[in-house]
């Protein structure tokens, strides 16, 4: 479509030369080369690419009410997939404001030579378009969050899956402070499937999730990476609250009813998360914790600084 949107527009560059226009042949190639420069660039950060998808509609809406000076209502129609486009390029907000300055622009240049009949005509179809495109945007952010929430959600025990580690990275760096990491695994859990059966282990992996959710706070993640293994983030913390939380789990669990099915204990490893730290060498860190606490006999917590008492003893 990109190609075809190209070829298109320097067709009628070409066309506007040889009717004796090469000031609007001349402004239609640069509205070209934008356009094209936006589509065929690659890299470059969201903010960037915003910013050449900006140039490259607002240069677009110079050549057309340019056009519509030159030649009149033949060249509205090229305001229409603009519209359109911005509703694919921009936040909704963005959309909104750049259709709006669109249809002012045009609208107000129309009326200097138009009858307020097709003005108004025009307006109201310009109007319509962003509303449908508008609604259709909303409701396209709102099926992609559902998509990502399913995405990463484990079907089982109702916690993130491993899919959300970016995401706990990203908002590690957004908090701008230190966070914690717990690495959690259920001490010989192969015995209860292979006594209990799957349907009983299923169970206990959804009563962990359960005391593991109401041990947190909000803006923290609870994620099951696979099997019986659990990781926990702890946004904007410290040392005492990270091993306060395991420790609270870990003794939950020890003293759950989920215990009266077979004896579960928990072993879990802390590690920290540094300001500009990287979230993947802390999660290393927590797991080799938590490894320190399956050696020394199970049913502990273990960060890299300390070995955490058992707070409620």
């Amino acid at each position: 479509m990109g190609i075809i949107a190209v070829v298109v527009g320097f067709g009628l560059a070409v066309k506007n030369y040889y009717i004796d226009e090469p000031l609007l042949a001349i402004v239609s190639l640069v509205a070209v080369a934008l356009t094209a420069r936006f589509l065929w660039t690659t890299g470059g950060s969201q903010k960037e690419l915003k910013f050449r998808g900006a140039i490259m509609l607002y240069g677009n809406v110079f050549a057309i009410c340019y056009s519509i000076y030159v030649v009149g209502p033949a060249g509205v129609f090229w305001t229409f997939p603009l519209v359109i486009a911005s509703y694919l390029l921009f936040a909704p907000n963005q959309a909104r404001v750049f259709s709006g300055i669109t249809t002012l622009c045009i609208a107000g240049l129309a009326a200097m030579t138009w009858d307020l009949g097709l003005v108004l005509r025009l307006t109201a179809s310009l109007l319509i378009v962003s509303l449908f495109f508008d609604l259709l945007g909303v409701r396209m952010l709102e099926l992609n969050a559902e998509l990502i929430e399913i995405n990463h959600r484990d079907p089982l025990t109702g916690c993130y899956n491993r899919r959300f580690l970016p995401r706990a990275a990203y908002d590690h760096r957004l908090s701008g402070k230190s966070s914690f990491v717990l690495m959690i695994d259920v001490d010989k859990f192969k015995a209860v499937n292979d006594t209990l059966g799957h349907a009983a282990g299923d169970r206990v992996l959804r009563q962990i999730a359960t005391i593991s959710f109401n041990a947190v706070s909000a803006g923290d993640s609870v994620i099951r990476l696979g099997g019986d293994e659990f990781l926990i983030t702890l946004l904007n913390s410290d040392l005492n609250i990270a091993t306060t939380v395991a420790e609270r789990i870990r003794h939950e669990v020890e003293t759950s009813v989920i215990n009266e099915m077979a004896d579960i204990t928990l072993s879990i490893g802390v590690s920290i998360v540094d300001i500009g730290g990287r979230f993947e060498d802390a999660i290393v860190v927590a797991d080799e914790n938590l490894y320190s606490a399956k050696s020394l006999g199970c049913n502990r917590v273990v960060s890299g600084l300390l070995h955490a008492p058992p707070a409620f003893a």
